[in-house]
């Protein structure tokens, strides 16, 4: 087994580089996005570390992994959910900056995409190039979607700017969801729950371009931080709305 030691200080291990998300490109060179740690949150650790991307290879004679790029963000953005396209280019998720980060193979950043309070958690490249963003946080609520604020959204890559085609949600009409078994949903303060999207964490398509979504099931923050913090329990299927992988062989 080889691994690689994130260090500070010359050869001082960090726990709080917080390495989250990774990613392997055509060339076998691994890509690893790293949340970071801000000041508040290392209990007065002098060792804060803000969010980062690195980029390793491995030397397969000799076994020894080296980083041979990486972006400092300057600040603790939460990075999460890291992916890449065709050309090896590299999409970064920041929960807290409600931005997709885009690096050029080498880490240099080309541009951005920037949603008010969508707290992007994963990011997914479908084979048309198209990215699939999980949102952690709510959309911003409006008279036309009331209670309706949790979602996934499409970007679309056009080689000089990512654009928004499109939200994904699944409304209610005010009705308590139901599961499969007709069962209405509850949260753990016992109250039914009338949003079918929450939390979300990764969005993943198939061969046939359904959509799977991790559903993290929180229905506030109270409950989150405050109250018992209840783990996910549902995975949601958008059928058809990616973009399907050719399979001849």
């Amino acid at each position: 087994m080889v691994t690689y030691v994130i260090e500070t200080g010359g050869d001082v291990p960090n726990s709080y580089y917080a390495p989250f998300s990774i990613a392997i490109d055509g060339n076998d060179n691994v890509f690893v996005s790293l949340g970071g740690n801000g000041a508040l949150l290392t209990g007065g650790d002098p060792r804060v570390t803000n969010s980062s991307v690195i980029k390793l290879t491995l030397n397969s004679k000799t076994n020894v992994i080296t980083e041979v790029a990486a972006y400092n963000s300057g600040d603790f953005l939460f990075y999460r959910g890291l992916a890449l396209n065709a050309a090896g280019e590299v999409y970064v998720a920041s929960v807290t900056e409600n931005t997709v980060y885009k690096f050029d193979n080498d880490l240099n950043p080309l541009y951005e995409y920037y949603s008010n309070n969508t707290g992007p958690w994963g990011v997914t490249v479908d084979t048309a190039g198209d990215l699939w963003v999980a949102n952690f946080n709510a959309f911003l609520v409006t008279p036309a979607t009331p209670g309706v604020v949790f979602g996934l959204s499409k970007l679309i890559d056009n080689g000089s700017s990512m654009t928004l085609y499109g939200k994904f949600q699944l409304p209610t009409g005010g009705s308590p969801v139901t599961l499969a078994t007709g069962q209405t949903l509850f949260n753990s303060q016992n109250i039914a729950v009338k949003s079918p999207l929450m939390r979300l964490t990764h969005a993943a398509p198939d061969a046939a371009g359904n959509v799977y979504i991790a559903n993290n099931w929180k229905p506030d923050i109270i409950e989150d931080v405050v109250l018992a913090n209840p783990g996910g329990d549902g995975v949601i299927i958008f059928v058809g709305i990616g973009a399907p992988r050719d399979l001849t062989i």
